[in-house]
């Protein structure tokens, strides 16, 4: 994709504070992300884990909208 289309439009994910207090200014986000089985045509929730900054050390529960840089 060109730049200026991912700069026009950044990927929003949401997701859950997994894992906190871990690393020094690093949480873990699960997001969740739906799929649809190849076989059995059935919907799947299907999870993935970003890493990301906390500057202040204070996020817990429900993150804000992540934001790729």
């Amino acid at each position: 994709m060109h730049a200026s289309f991912i700069a026009q439009f950044p990927l929003l994910l949401r997701g859950v504070v997994s894992k906190a207090k871990c690393m020094q200014k690093t949480v873990t986000v699960t997001v969740p992300r739906r799929a649809v089985d190849k076989l059995t045509k059935k919907d799947i929730i299907a999870h993935t884990k970003y890493l990301v900054h906390d500057p202040n050390e204070s996020a817990s529960g429900p993150q804000p909208p992540l934001q790729w840089c």
